[in-house]
Formats: structure tokens, C-alpha cells, sequence
């Protein structure tokens, strides 16, 4: 009996189809859950589109790392880039727990604090506020990671004039060498009202983010087991 053809430890199933660049293939784990990879051939690509594929990489990167943190109610309230870092091997981590709580998932708060270039319109017109907030701020984070630039900024740095922009201005377009996939949900994060806003389980349940975020636990629960 022929050995099953693996993709590091996964066995491939299917190949479900090939582009310009790569191909894309359905793979299953040791407990037979499925995923998709797509693997890039970057010997096609010229030096700015093999950038665009390295920095969209790095852009989902702190995403798979506070979603698994949002999963257990952790409510961060000053989510920001400062506090996020990224180790030897380029996994995400969050550096600040000063202002986190752990809270029900209908529980709100009013404590008017954190950064003011990363604070939900909500948190800007003092009105109560929850997890959203975190989704809003995030979204701030994927915005300046994608565009190099924050998306609300006042020439004269006065705060009330930032708030005043988070509120009622819209961020200017963010550039089209990312995926429409990524763009998009930058900006489903950054609506105005918290309402309209996706929720984590939303995030993580796009399949954009799902297969980053299952090999993100995976890698995470392999180093732990090899440490016991």
C-alpha cells in the first residue's frame, strides 16, 4: 500500500485547484478534521508581489492571536500596535493586560480610558460599550498594518479632533494589492455602529481567517506538548 502524500503533517485529500501562482489543496490533521492550504509558487512573482503575499501573512497574524483571547470574554479595551509584538518566530503577542477585564458576553462598561487613534466611536461619546470596541480597535491595528498610516489622525494631534473624525469620518480607501478578502474585513471592523460590527466568532468563521487560525492553535499546541 502506497504512502498518503503529505504536506508537512498533513495528508493531502483533494486537490481543489491551480492558479497563476499556486495551487490550492484540501488536507486533513491526525483527527481527520479538513482543511485548505494554497501554496505559492513566488519563483513567478515579481519582487512587489512576493512583499504583498509576506505582508498580507503578517497582517492576520495578531488577529489569530487576540481571537483566541476574545474567545474566553477577555474585553482588552486598549488594543493598540504598541502592544503587539511579534517573537522568533514571528507569532504574535500581546505585550499589555493593564486595562483588560474578563467579562460576561452581554456585560457592558463605561470606563473612558485607553488610546484615542484606536478607541470605538462608541468609547468616544462615553457611552457604554463592550466587545465591539475590542472588534473597532482591531480593525485600527489591521488598518495601519495594511496601509502603513493610522486611518484617523488630526494635523493639529488635539484629541478632541480625533475623536470628532473616529466618529464621523470614513477612513481613506486602503490599497488594492491585498485581497478583497482582507480589505473587506477591515472594513465590517470598522463601522460605526458597534451593531453593524462582525463579532470574533464571525472573524474566525470566515474561511479567510479559519484555516490561519487552525494552524495557528495546532503549531501552539504542538509546542506546548513538546514541553511536557
Amino acid at each position: 500500500m502506497s504512502k498518503p502524500k503529505m504536506i508537512g503533517p498533513y495528508e493531502v485529500v483533494k486537490s481543489i485547484g491551480r492558479g497563476s501562482f499556486g495551487i490550492v489543496t484540501a488536507v486533513k490533521d491526525e483527527n481527520e478534521k479538513i482543511f485548505v492550504i494554497k501554496e505559492l509558487d513566488i519563483s513567478c512573482m515579481n519582487n512587489k508581489e512576493k512583499m504583498n503575499v509576506v505582508n498580507e501573512i503578517r497582517c492576520v497574524l495578531p488577529l489569530n492571536s487576540i481571537a483566541i483571547f476574545l474567545e474566553q470574554y477577555c474585553l482588552f479595551i486598549d488594543l493598540k500596535c504598541n502592544n503587539i509584538f511579534l517573537d522568533e518566530k514571528e507569532r504574535a503577542k500581546i505585550g499589555d493586560f493593564g486595562l483588560a477585564k474578563f467579562i460576561e458576553q452581554t456585560e457592558q462598561t463605561n470606563t473612558l480610558c485607553g488610546t484615542i487613534g484606536y478607541m470605538a466611536p462608541e468609547i468616544c461619546k462615553n457611552i457604554n460599550y463592550s466587545f465591539p470596541a475590542d472588534i473597532w480597535s482591531l480593525g485600527i491595528i489591521l488598518y495601519e498594518l495594511i496601509s502603513l498610516k493610522p486611518p484617523f489622525k488630526s494635523n493639529n494631534s488635539n484629541m478632541l479632533s480625533v475623536a470628532q473624525k473616529i466618529c464621523e469620518d470614513e477612513p481613506d480607501p486602503l490599497p488594492d494589492s491585498f485581497s478583497k478578502d482582507l480589505i473587506n474585513l477591515c472594513y465590517w471592523m470598522l463601522k460605526k455602529d458597534w451593531k453593524d460590527r462582525p463579532t470574533i466568532y464571525d472573524i474566525i468563521s470566515t474561511d479567510y481567517i479559519q484555516d490561519e487560525l487552525q494552524l495557528f492553535k495546532r503549531e501552539m499546541l504542538q509546542e506546548r506538548n513538546s514541553q511536557i
